[in-house]
């Protein structure tokens, strides 16, 4: 009988401390969801969100995890296609692909910067000319 009492008493324990665990938790992803999206565009909260599950679950760190996915790619994609165009032309032209790449890539920091400011002050805008893409291509 006795034994029973405190085998009861343990599984309460226990269960208690699971629901002050997942409070806690839930609290903590309220808490640092905007830290998350903001890190997403510092490629961290990409990573977060698809380790941790409690972040998956958030529609605003998602929001902001394919834009600041869509604009890596975008970036790379740029990155490789102007390389390659250099390459071919075989730097005859060098000095007009340079400054194009310049103009570009400060377009991209400026939407990355955009993107900052806009996962920050919580609002759910997509990111100016590139944005659109995210919605288009990312699927997850």
């Amino acid at each position: 009988m006795i034994k029973k009492q405190k085998a009861a008493k343990l599984l309460n324990k226990k269960q208690k401390q699971k629901t002050k665990t997942k409070n806690k938790m839930k609290k903590y992803t309220k808490e640092n969801e905007t830290l998350v999206a903001v890190l997403s565009y510092l490629i961290i909260g990409i990573i977060l969100y698809f380790a941790d599950d409690i972040y998956s679950k958030s529609a605003y760190i998602k929001f902001h995890t394919k834009q600041a996915l869509n604009a890596i790619i975008i970036t790379i994609a740029l990155s490789f296609i102007l390389s390659i165009f250099d390459a071919i032309t075989l730097n005859t032209i060098h000095p007009i692909i340079t400054l194009i790449s310049v103009i570009a890539f400060l377009g991209i920091i400026a939407a990355y910067i955009t993107g900052i400011y806009y996962a920050a002050n919580r609002k759910k805008k997509k990111l100016p000319v590139i944005g659109r893409f995210a919605d288009i291509y990312l699927r997850f």
